[in-house]
């Protein structure tokens, strides 16, 4: 199988390049419809309910039950990737793209604020990321 390499980092095949890809973007569009099912269903652990009911009201949410099988098939990619690949690469890729496609998400659909402080904040956390994978 080819692996992609570039100077400093273990090499990461295409196919688990691809299949983190898949896992990153696919936890990240869950994240975004579990909170979209939260916000319309009311919240989780936060009525008089308790939690049971809670969970309940909301697994008849559509769009907080999208965002658990959605969940659940970036997890099998993900166990896709660390049966093969290296997790150490494998996830800097995983957490980079998953944190840079919810920000956007939550930016884009939650009408999120996105403050110079944010986003210098998000690329100090990216350039922290990078050169934690690098040594």
């Amino acid at each position: 199988m080819p692996r992609l390499e570039t100077r400093g980092w273990s090499p990461l095949s295409l196919a688990g390049f691809c299949f983190t890809l898949v896992a990153a973007l696919l936890a990240a569009l869950s994240n975004i419809l579990l909170r979209f099912g939260l916000m319309r269903g009311g919240g989780f652990g936060i009525s008089d309910d308790g939690l049971v009911h809670d969970l309940v009201r909301l697994l008849w949410e559509p769009a907080f039950l999208g965002g658990l099988v959605l969940y659940g098939i970036a997890l099998a990619a993900w166990m896709r990737v660390i049966s093969t690949e290296s997790v150490y690469v494998g996830y800097v890729l995983l957490v980079s793209v998953a944190f840079i496609a919810t920000s956007v998400g939550d930016a884009l659909l939650f009408r999120e604020p996105v403050t110079l402080q944010r986003a210098l904040g998000g690329a100090v956390i990216l350039v922290g990321i990078l050169l934690v994978a690098r040594s």
